[in-house]
């Protein structure tokens, strides 16, 4: 910090006002290193703006037959885990242990990858 009320951004390079930072507990003076904007141009770098598609509209597209459902989740959608099976396939009338009996004879008959 220069004084009390600016501080230089390492990012643009810039002195800026205080109010142009995030907090930071961890820091000494409670503020980021960067400015907002900084730390916002980023992350648009970094993650793509395009949301991912929302679980429900996934499911509109599926399979019916919970075999064909559990197999498109992880061909199609590219599933890796066992927990991004569940969060995808999470309904009323498709139970954990459905999905996972599902996955478990898709696995026997070698018709599926492991996940994680």
């Amino acid at each position: 910090m220069e004084n009390g009320m600016t501080k230089y951004c390492q990012g643009c390079k810039e002195t800026l006002p205080i109010y142009a930072f995030g907090i930071d507990r961890s820091r000494d003076d409670g503020l980021n290193r960067r400015c907002r904007v900084c730390i916002r141009t980023r992350q648009r770098r970094v993650i793509p703006l395009t949301p991912k598609p929302k679980p429900n509209s996934i499911l509109r597209d599926s399979p019916r037959d919970p075999l064909e459902r559990v197999r498109w989740a992880i061909d199609v959608v590219g599933v890796r885990s066992r927990d991004e099976l569940m969060n995808l396939l999470r309904h009323p009338s498709f139970r954990q242990d459905d999905v996972m009996d599902c996955y478990a004879t898709l696995r026997l008959r070698k018709e599926v990858r492991r996940l994680a």
